[in-house]
């Protein structure tokens, strides 16, 4: 076990995720891609869901004093859910407790609070539905 009072050593996100491939394929890390994208989709390609994704790299990335978490968004009133009829919003809507859809703007400054604070919180999905579930 690491003596907490010797600071982890620091390493680029590059391998961070180089290394965090290799664990989850078993793959020696120097056979993986190097570039930052090509690794993150090597392991959207090997990885079964966000959750796992999200606990892997925040065990990965915590000795270096960086924090991951995921944010699982409702209905966000956004242009995505401009195909949605009239009728079919308000079916919608009334099914989401707080009644209504979010705004964009709330999952900006959810997103720029867990950025800004927080550094003890890692490896969570925190949702951001209104109670919808």
């Amino acid at each position: 076990m690491r003596n907490i009072t010797t600071p982890a050593k620091a390493v680029s996100f590059e391998d961070a995720l180089r290394n965090l491939a290799a664990k989850l394929t078993g793959k020696p890390a120097a056979s993986l891609p190097r570039t930052q994208e090509a690794v993150v989709q090597y392991i959207a390609d090997n990885i079964s869901s966000v959750k796992e994704l999200t606990d892997a790299l925040a065990k990965e990335l915590a000795p270096s004093n960086i924090q991951v978490n995921a944010v699982a968004c409702g209905a966000i009133d956004t242009e995505m859910n401009a195909f949605l009829s009239e009728a079919d919003r308000i079916a919608l809507t009334e099914e989401i407790p707080s009644g209504r859809f979010g705004r964009p703007e709330e999952v900006a400054e959810l997103v720029l609070d867990l950025a800004q604070k927080h550094s003890y919180l890692t490896g969570q999905i925190i949702r951001l539905d209104g109670g919808w579930i």
